[in-house]
């Protein structure tokens, strides 16, 4: 019976001593749920709109997309997003009818992507 004292005090005092560090690199939930993208061309000239290149993130791309490849034109992205290969999580859906954009059809071609939100990454 005292062993058995001796034992739960033992790892009473342990447990307590034991503290989470808050500083773990526990993954933040956008970086569970939104895609990774880089800025490969801040003014595209086809649609005059942000490029984004979503390669470490194709599997899910196109389950999104329903198509295969990685590069899409972004309906918009903030100025302080917009700098060529800045790295982002971004959330993104497929274009409803209705907000398609115009295009000049002088370069390049890539399908579009509604931008929902957009965070720096490092």
């Amino acid at each position: 019976m005292k062993t058995l004292i001796i034992l739960l005090s033992l790892i009473s005092v342990t447990g307590i001593a034991c503290k989470k560090d808050p500083n773990c690199g526990c993954t933040l939930p956008y970086q569970i749920y939104y895609l990774k993208a880089i800025v490969i061309d801040t003014y595209n000239l086809d649609c005059h709109k942000p490029l984004l290149d979503f390669t470490e993130d194709s599997a899910r791309i196109h389950a999104i997309s329903q198509l295969s490849t990685e590069k899409f034109i972004m309906t918009s992205l903030n100025s302080d997003l917009d700098i060529l290969n800045k790295k982002l999580y971004v959330s993104v859906r497929v274009l409803q009818s209705g907000e398609y954009f115009p295009c000049t059809a002088m370069g390049p071609s890539y399908p579009a992507l509604k931008l929902i939100d957009a965070k720096p990454r490092d």
